[in-house]
């Protein structure tokens, strides 16, 4: 997987935790959308955001907008 938008679904913080151990799996991923998913400041989550831009060297675009944040 080079490209994986998950845009407008609203994700529970659950389901970002699995998305998020899945990106830091993934060498290949060059773009990640999780726009207009109601991220909001649940600090678990947003420690695993941190973890992406930590480990996935490839990463080049990720998109977190409208989100409050």
């Amino acid at each position: 997987i080079s490209h994986l938008d998950l845009a407008d679904n609203t994700l529970p913080p659950e389901a970002l935790g699995y998305v998020i151990e899945g990106v830091n799996a993934c060498r290949s991923l060059v773009s990640l959308n999780l726009s207009s998913n109601g991220l909001g400041s649940n600090s678990t989550v947003l420690a695993g955001l941190l973890s992406i831009l930590d480990s996935n060297h490839s990463l080049v675009d990720l998109n977190l907008s409208n989100n409050s944040i």
